[in-house]
């Protein structure tokens, strides 16, 4: 059993890879301390999690939010979002 250590996990997330969303799993114990880091607060501790209840519970969730793509309407808001139009929503 493989175990990693968990720092944090954000379900969802527009700006970590560009034109993307992406589930964004921080681990801890990263040893280089820049004095910059956006994630000190989750270098240090443990919190050991068996891998594979980890991938378990990602695909999960990724499958939860692919969910919500399924809807016309929000795809029909992204769209005109992306568009620069008003949407035309169909109560779909």
């Amino acid at each position: 059993m493989v175990s990693v250590n968990l720092g944090d996990i954000v379900p969802v997330s527009t700006i970590d890879w560009r034109g993307k969303t992406a589930m964004v799993i921080f681990l801890r114990g990263c040893p280089l301390n820049c004095i910059y880091c956006q994630n000190a607060q989750i270098l240090a501790g443990s919190n050991y999690v068996n891998l594979e209840d980890l991938e378990a519970a990602s695909n999960a969730e990724a499958d939860k939010f692919s969910n919500l793509w399924n809807y016309r309407d929000l795809m029909e808001g992204i769209t005109a979002f992306n568009e620069r139009r008003r949407p035309e929503f169909k109560g779909e």
